[in-house]
């Protein structure tokens, strides 16, 4: 190999070198700006939490509702008396607020079938202190985005957000509301319904 043929033989070395290189990059320019992309979120700010007197989901062919008394406490509408676990309502109400996407697609010509809106996953209603009622629905779930497909009654764009609000509230059966007990004020009443049974007995 002469001195030339040589030269030539390192120049497309280098040459291959420096394009594996840029492609490299530019693959690594492109998921940072896809993981970027995915990190931005925008707030949808639904509604108020505090605006919120009612809600409803809808899940599996079974509605759950709950609404709050006049004095702001959350109970199951269809069983006032269920021991519901209140701090857990106003959880749900506040993650759904709160619920962030992080792309829009115009609905206005879409086929909502596409996203699985004939058949939702979730079907969220509210009410509000001026009476107003909404309906939102959750359609598919996006298994590359990790993210539902989501969007209000009547509305003309489809959100792509995820939350915990699926995860954690929307998919429990209703004996998942149910509170815990409070086992000290279980032994308590019955230490008093043991006193006042002792007390009759011994009038007796």
């Amino acid at each position: 190999m002469n001195k030339k043929q040589l030269q030539l033989l390192i120049l497309v070395v280098l040459c291959v070198v420096f394009a594996v290189g840029w492609l490299w990059m530019s693959a690594q320019d492109t998921e940072e700006e896809e993981e970027s992309s995915l990190a931005e979120t925008t707030d949808l700010n639904l509604a108020e939490k505090d605006d919120i007197i009612a809600i409803s989901y809808t899940y599996d062919g079974t509605t759950i509702s709950f609404a709050q008394d006049e004095e702001g406490e959350w109970y199951y509408v269809d069983d006032p008396d269920f021991n519901l676990e209140t701090d857990d309502v106003d959880s749900m109400v506040k993650y759904f607020c709160y619920l962030s996407t992080y792309r829009t697609i115009d609905a206005t010509d879409a086929d909502l079938s596409d996203y699985g809106f004939d058949d939702p996953s979730f079907t969220v209603s509210i009410t509000e202190t001026d009476g107003t009622e909404r309906t939102f629905y959750f359609g598919d779930f996006n298994d590359a985005a990790s993210a539902y497909y989501f969007m209000e009654d009547g509305g003309d764009s489809i959100e792509m957000v995820y939350s915990v609000l699926t995860t954690n509230y929307l998919d429990r059966t209703l004996d998942e509301w149910e509170a815990e007990e409070d086992e000290d004020a279980s032994e308590t009443d019955a230490e008093e319904e043991d006193e006042e049974d002792t007390e009759e007995d011994t009038e007796e």
